[in-house]
């Protein structure tokens, strides 16, 4: 960064005794501060090593690469020969930077790079994950190349079949994806060694380990407790979890599992009393190594597939015990909640393992630079680039300032100024240059064997839409227009003959490229097709469960709180009125709620065109922000209005929807003078949300639920000492049905009353309701 280029020019006599070694296109650390820019810098100015002068900067181009083979860089190369460039990418990938085969050792054999789309379409039947299908794909590949003994080099130059060691899973983030990359690799009989990220928990033998542990400390825990039964050491099956269950419904699992009574159960509650009895006696370590013992962990686990690696978890773990009591540390229930606490706050510690090499790897990229590996499996290209550094309030770039958001408080809104907009364009695009680095990366880490995989939802719309904007090279705003990795590859993917499975897929063409470098293996998969077969090679052989009898109660037992599971923990007043959606106001529309979206769409009917709902909406808002002292004439009331529309308190759609004449006619009545008298004592548009028993307003509910109630109060005045309230509608209604519409909103007013007698503290004595329309009020 620019701190440490000032140090090094200080310390080399303003750089003229500075020597630099890199490649720009593998700096991949920005977040941590790094600045490409300035190896770029010499990178573009330094004259040529063959022609500078004595004592002028120079530049020495290292072009050939002794890692990969042939096909690994003619693909590296074509790639980013076609997406990186100065305006995106902060370079040109020219031939001065492309990378030249030096690794002649190799003996020749065909190593095409293959690029698999594993197309993901939700059906009626079943969901099925993007990241499950990839990750089973993925393991299905690697299992092929195991058994068909793929060919590699080993370390003495002399060609051997491929291992599960020399395989390694590449992804921009792994840690999310973990778990489902080990189940589907475990299910084809694979080791997962992954990095030390939280997964060495995640490993069977180290998660029953410390469940194990748990339950000595309190055996009353349900997960830890069903987490040890069902694992190796004792053997319990679902079934006989179930059957015990059953049997005792009531309780937590150790009640259940102390009332069984059985055999197995018998057997593994004297263990657990004869292991806690210890740790009351054992220091920690001793206490993990009785366990080993007693429970013959080591050998249990060890005999599984990949059991040397399962064994050096289990000693690092048992050395975890060991860093503990050398920390000063003591006991097995302050052990217990250390490892808890670390594991909840996502940083627990991770002892360091012998078998880092052994399985096939799952490494995240930026930890994979600077080493190589004979097969990548560059997965996860599907993965959308993070956006979180463009969501704070300030964005800050080093060389063109802040980029801040403007808050209007006055309108309570804001928005991006002219600087934040273009902030976020240069960072974005910066952003995009650091991803298309962390590909390269990413490509260049194999030396034999390069496989891709992408798995998409959609995948022949995408394709279609990548082929109408690709060509070859890409143009860059095409490029930055990307949301993943996998675009950049397919997009001069698309124009290669091999694509021609993929142009078939979108329907769609794409324009042609002259190809010279090695061929692709570009293959369509469909991820239900051999999902089926996954989940069946996950699926444990179980013993036969005992035939149980049929107990008919069960069958015939109902829930006793059936009627709370449809009760809302939250209830609005207007909700009262015997409706479930609020439409005072649309009492009149033209057509029914379900059938208004089949109404004649706003911009035929004219820009000023309201619904009926939004013009009684555009009255309540004038009646909250009118002022009940503005003289009782039609002329003052628009004025009134049109100052509302000048101060953004109304649309001009909403001030030109206001009936005047109607709120003049308000003004003139005797409810107005009283709310004109009552001053400051009276308040509108008041907002309130308070508890209440649910048997207040669903006569079904047990006693003791409580539901929210909330609402908006119209308006409400004090007179006497006493509260009235009142409520404005701007429903049609004939003259004979005023009484009955009235009726229709008594529970909500008596809502609104209850409400303000509790939260104000004073009674209601009054309940009015006024129809704006015919200017005439209902005393409830």
């Amino acid at each position: 960064n620019e701190v440490q280029n000032c140090i090094f020019r200080a310390a080399s006599d303003d750089g003229q005794r500075l020597f630099a070694v890199g490649d720009v296109k593998q700096s991949i650390y920005r977040f941590r501060l790094a600045e490409p820019g300035i190896f770029l810098e010499k990178y573009r100015t330094f004259a040529d090593a063959n022609t500078a002068s004595e004592g002028q900067p120079r530049r020495m181009v290292l072009s050939r690469n002794f890692r990969s083979r042939r096909e690994v860089l003619d693909v590296t190369n074509f790639v980013f020969g076609a997406i990186m460039s100065t305006e995106m990418g902060e370079m040109d990938y020219t031939d001065q930077e492309k990378l030249y085969f030096g690794a002649e050792y190799y003996p020749p054999a065909r190593r095409d790079v293959e690029f698999h789309l594993v197309s993901v379409e939700d059906t009626e039947e079943e969901r099925f994950d993007r990241v499950q299908a990839e990750a089973r794909f993925a393991a299905r590949r690697i299992r092929a190349l195991l058994d068909e003994g793929f060919p590699v080099q080993g370390e003495d130059g002399q060609t051997r079949p491929v291992t599960p060691e020399d395989i390694v899973i590449l992804m921009r983030s792994p840690r999310t994806r973990l778990a489902d990359y080990r189940r589907a690799l475990e299910s084809r009989g694979l080791h997962c060694a992954a990095e030390s990220d939280g997964g060495f928990y995640e490993t069977m033998e180290v998660a029953v380990t410390f469940a194990l542990l748990e339950i000595l400390d309190n055996p009353r825990q349900d997960v830890p407790l069903i987490s040890v039964l069902r694992s190796p050491l004792f053997g319990f099956t679902p079934d006989r979890l179930a059957e015990l269950r059953a049997k005792t419904p009531g309780g937590d699992f150790y009640d259940a599992l102390a009332a069984d009574g059985g055999e197995d159960s018998a057997r593994f509650l004297a263990l657990l009393r004869e292991l806690r009895e210890s740790a009351q006696t054992l220091t920690l370590t001793e206490l993990v190594a009785a366990l080993y013992e007693r429970c013959h962990i080591p050998a249990v686990f060890g005999a599984m597939q990949g059991g040397a690696a399962r064994r050096e978890n289990l000693r690092a773990f048992f050395s975890l015990a060991e860093e503990f009591e050398r920390g000063g540390g003591r006991g097995l229930f302050a052990f217990v909640r250390h490892l808890r606490e670390q594991l909840e706050s996502g940083e627990p510690p991770v002892p360091q393992t012998t078998h880092a090499a052994q399985g096939v790897r799952i490494m995240s990229i930026h930890k994979s630079k600077g080493l190589e590996f004979p097969v990548v499996i560059l997965a996860d290209l599907a993965r959308p680039f993070s956006r979180m550094d463009f969501q704070s309030s300030v964005l800050v770039h080093p060389e063109y300032g802040l980029g801040p958001v403007c808050v209007d408080t006055k309108r309570s809104i804001k928005y991006p100024t002219a600087a934040r907009l273009a902030l976020e364009r240069q960072l974005r695009r910066e952003a995009k240059a650091e991803e298309l680095r962390v590909l390269y990366v990413a490509m260049t880490r194999a030396k034999e064997k390069l496989v891709m995989v992408c798995a998409r939802a959609g995948a022949a719309k995408h394709l279609a839409d990548l082929c109408a904007v690709t060509s070859c090279p890409v143009r860059p705003e095409t490029v930055e227009e990307q949301k993943c990795m996998a675009d950049w590859i397919l997009l001069p993917l698309l124009c290669r003959p091999e694509a021609a499975p993929l142009r078939e897929l979108a329907g769609a063409d794409a324009a042609a490229v002259t190809v010279s470098d090695a061929p692709w293996r570009v293959e369509i998969h469909n991820g239900y097709d051999f999902a089926p077969a996954e989940r069946a090679a996950e699926e444990r052989t179980e013993e036969t469960a005992p035939e149980l009898p049929l107990d008919t109660a069960a069958l015939e037992w109902r829930y006793p709180y059936e009627p709370e599971t449809t009760l809302s923990a939250k209830l609005t007043a207007t909700q009262l009125k015997g409706r479930a959606l609020d439409e005072e106001i649309a009492e009149n529309a033209p057509l029914p709620p379900r059938l208004r979206s089949l109404a004649k769409p706003r911009f035929l009917e004219g820009a000023a065109a309201l619904t009926p709902a939004e013009q009684g909406t555009a009255m309540h808002a004038a009646l909250q922000f009118l002022d009940f002292s503005t003289p009782a004439e039609e002329g003052a009331v628009r004025a009134a209005v049109k100052s509302m529309e000048e101060r953004r308190l109304l649309t001009p759609e909403q001030a030109r929807a206001v009936d005047a004449a109607a709120l003049t006619r308000f003004l003139q009545s005797p409810l107005c003078a009283r709310i004109r008298a009552a001053g400051e004592r009276a308040r509108r548009e008041y907002r309130f949300s308070l508890l209440e028993s649910a048997a207040r307003f669903v006569p079904e509910a047990s006693a003791g639920d409580e539901i929210l109630l909330q609402g908006v109060v119209d308006c409400f005045f004090e007179e006497d000492g006493t509260l009235v309230v009142v409520d404005f509608k701007t429903d049609r209604v004939a003259p004979d049905a005023l009484a009955e519409r009235a009726e229709h909103y008594r529970p909500q007013l008596e809502a609104y009353s209850l409400a303000l007698a509790q939260v104000i503290g004073k009674p209601v004595k009054e309940k009015i309701l006024y129809f704006l329309r015919r200017s005439e009020q209902i005393t409830l």
